[in-house]
């Protein structure tokens, strides 16, 4: 199940589509835009019950690009809310609002999937927020695949399999 991004992308020039938030540029995002769309996932998980009819299990948020950096501001301002992330492609953002703490981190697992030839998000932000990441004490499984801004197959797996095992480790 996954949530819209509130924010028109054609006035950004990022096309018809829907953006979480406004990029500025390296790791660094116009903040406000961020704070409005980590709003709008709190709404969305509070309406699962509702939205499944029944009550959810351990929730992961993850996705691809925006959405992986998205998951992981989630996890860092709300922690212990979600049982994992999952970022294909994504970073961390670089803002005093997004704090990257062993506090911010707590007992989140967070898995990164990351082209080494990605032009739009590069390499080296995977590399600098891996190791902010790291630094915090994240509990945290870096998996870099030689492509560029997409997910592998291999990747999905990957993934997959560490769902599993986190899950079958609760």
């Amino acid at each position: 199940m996954t949530p819209e991004a509130p924010h028109p992308g054609g006035p950004w020039g990022y096309g018809p589509g829907w953006a979480w938030y406004r990029y500025a540029g390296e790791d660094r995002v116009f903040g406000e835009t961020l704070t409005e769309s980590l709003s709008a996932v709190d709404a969305f998980l509070s309406r699962l019950p509702e939205i499944l009819q029944a009550e959810p299990g351990p929730v992961f948020l993850g996705g691809f690009s925006q959405g992986g950096t998205t998951s992981i501001a989630y996890a860092l301002t709300r922690p212990g809310t979600v049982a994992g992330v999952l970022n294909f492609s994504g970073f961390v953002v670089d803002d005093p609002s997004v704090p990257v703490t062993p506090s911010s981190v707590g007992d989140t697992p967070f898995f990164w999937g990351h082209g080494q030839g990605d032009p739009n998000i590069p390499f080296v932000l995977a590399e600098r927020g891996r190791g902010r990441l790291r630094e915090a004490g994240a509990n945290l499984v870096a998996r870099d695949f030689p492509i560029g801004h997409w997910i592998d197959p291999q990747e999905l797996q990957e993934a997959r399999l560490w769902m599993e095992e986190l899950l079958a480790g609760r």
